[in-house]
């Protein structure tokens, strides 16, 4: 325990005397929708051949106040359902004992914002705004996924890259836009154990998502 403790404020002084550089998702968000990864079973075995799918996805968030320069509380309310419609092929052949896969996903919807301005101090809102938008979003393929399978331990392994391109309509007039209009790098690894004899299912999946800049807001 002793030494976890100290381990702490090491680290903490080694940000403060070499500090790198760090850079989130623009309006703090990002090509990552919540529940599109992670499904019933993400890792398990894919049938061979074409597989057709459409996943119906919904999320609603809400900021109550965000300060602007210091002069301004910024309250974002946002609404969001989309089709996400994907094609997968899955080859009949092996790639270090694991099963490939490709993949392209096109995802269509509607969003809806909100947002009010008011001044620091000021009781009531001076300005409101609201926009929706009806359209199809960033194409997301994914050049290649590796599938293994260990029976003996109802166990499932997959290795995934995803690539989103900007191929959406953005417009930087617009309040919500379906594309990001730019590109993320998402590397997923998924794991699924699934009873066969009792249907118990249990998945974990780890993903990292990388985003380059967006050249119309940068």
């Amino acid at each position: 325990m002793m030494r976890r403790r100290r381990g702490v404020p090491v680290r903490v002084l080694f940000g403060v005397l070499f500090p790198l550089p760090s850079s989130g998702a623009e309006g703090g968000s990002s090509n990552y929708f919540p529940g599109a990864v992670g499904t019933f079973a993400p890792a398990h075995e894919k049938p061979k051949g074409l597989t057709l799918s459409s996943m119906a996805l919904f999320t609603a968030t809400e900021v109550d106040r965000a300060e602007l320069q210091g002069r301004l509380n910024v309250s974002v309310d946002t609404l969001a359902v989309l089709d996400n419609l994907t094609a997968l092929w899955t080859f009949d052949a092996e790639i270090l004992g694991a099963t490939p896969s490709i993949g392209l996903t096109l995802p269509l919807g509607w969003a809806e914002a909100r947002t009010s301005l008011r001044p620091a101090g000021s009781p009531t809102p001076t300005s409101r705004f609201e926009d929706d938008t009806f359209a199809v979003g960033d194409l997301a393929a994914m050049p290649i996924s590796l599938g293994w399978v260990f029976d003996e331990l109802d166990l499932y392994l997959s290795l995934s890259q995803i690539v989103v391109m900007p191929t959406g309509e953005y417009d930087t007039d617009n309040l919500i836009n379906l594309s990001r209009n730019h590109w993320s790098f998402d590397t997923l690894l998924a794991t699924t154990w699934l009873s066969d004899t009792t249907g118990t299912e249990i998945s974990v999946v780890h993903g990292l998502m990388g985003n380059t800049e967006n050249p119309k807001t940068d």
